[in-house]
């Protein structure tokens, strides 16, 4: 067997255990499906809207309090007794720095915040600032952040920092929405918005199953310690794999993407850092650059085309360096230097080892309060 062949075969293989438990999963669709048509499983907002609608009393859908009932016994395990004048139902809970916290349940004096994960990656001290919000800024009961994701998988340390596991509890679409969508449909008359809950229940199936495939070979291929000798050779034949499907913008892509820019960007480590971002854009990888003194993003590096580093709206540079580009203020990189696009978004050119050097833009940006 030559060489090329052997890797794809090793690849294949590493995953082939994990099939049939994953594929098992997806549900046969035989009919039309609205929320396929709207990519719902890819969206985390429209994904949280719907589940927003059911769990309103108020909403349209004229099933009272029977739907938010069914979830708090179901997926929350919490005795719903109350009343429906005390519910209120937040999407994109507005709080400190702007952040936002996908569903929020209010109930008299207690709160449920829950943070949906399906695509993005968890942000720096998330889950953290969002139990010090509600239940030390303003002491609500509950003392529990929700944290909901396809399979059920949990927090990462940079989200959760030093926040008890005690204050966090884990839920899936998997297990515990799938449970509730299931008993809620089978507990209320034939009708239009029961087909929608059953056509809601179908993606949510295939979305765990999507989101089992994936982790499972990005936790194979342990892309969180970047790319080097132990995964290079399996992590170039998944781009190969990738490429012939022409499938160029998904999970693993970005994947590889940042875990090529982690291992490759050069800089100076003792000052700046790299994050992932407090907002994700479904549309590219990115990650950004911290400065370590004063806590501040003041770059960020994209990959859309091609690879390039755009300063942060609150910093500003010197003017000295002249591998800027517009009002924006950004620049191509590649690690043949400044100026020239380096395409990356179809992962082929993560297996160049050569450093790539942002310190000419780094060292062009001043930061104010120095």
């Amino acid at each position: 067997m030559s060489t090329e062949k052997t890797a794809y075969y090793t690849l294949l293989n590493s995953f082939s255990h994990q099939r049939d438990a994953v594929t098992s999963t997806i549900p046969s669709t035989s009919s039309f499906n609205i929320f396929q048509v709207l990519g719902i499983e890819y969206k985390e907002v429209l994904a949280c809207r719907f589940l927003g609608f059911l769990l309103d009393p108020n909403s349209t859908h004229g099933l009272g309090t029977k739907p938010i009932k069914h979830f708090f016994s179901t997926v929350l395990q919490i005795d719903p007794n109350f009343n429906s004048e005390d519910i209120c139902i937040s999407l994109e809970d507005v709080i400190t720095n702007n952040r936002r916290v996908d569903i929020v349940i209010r109930i008299g004096e207690f709160i449920y915040p829950i943070e949906v994960k399906i695509k993005a990656d968890d942000q720096d001290q998330q889950l953290s600032d969002y139990y010090d919000y509600y239940f030390n800024k303003f002491n609500y009961c509950g003392k529990c952040i929700y944290y909901l994701t396809p399979t059920g998988w949990l927090p990462s340390q940079k989200s959760k920092r030093d926040l008890d596991d005690s204050c966090i509890k884990c839920i899936s679409f998997e297990i515990h929405i799938n449970k509730w969508l299931e008993e809620l449909s089978n507990s209320i008359p034939n009708s239009v918005i029961r087909d929608m809950i059953r056509q809601y229940e179908e993606v949510i199936k295939e979305m765990c199953a999507k989101a089992k495939r994936e982790r499972v070979i990005i936790e194979t291929l342990k892309l969180e310690n970047g790319i080097n000798s132990d995964n290079k050779n399996i992590v170039c034949t998944l781009i190969d794999v990738l490429a012939a499907n022409g499938d160029t913008n998904g999970v693993l892509q970005k994947a590889i993407q940042k875990a090529y820019l982690r291992t490759h960007l050069s800089y100076d480590k003792e000052r700046y850092s790299l994050q992932d971002p407090s907002e994700q854009s479904g549309n590219y990888a990115r990650l950004e650059v911290v400065d370590n003194n004063s806590g501040k993003v003041v770059a960020k590096i994209c990959v859309e085309t091609n690879l390039y580093l755009a300063l942060a709206e609150d910093v500003k540079k010197s003017g000295s360096y002249h591998g800027w580009h517009g009002k924006e203020n950004w620049g191509y990189l590649n690690p043949k230097g400044n100026g020239k696009p380096y395409k990356l978004n179809d992962c082929m050119n993560c297996t160049d080892e050569r450093p790539i050097e942002i310190d000419d833009f780094l060292n062009d940006i001043t930061i104010e309060g120095e």
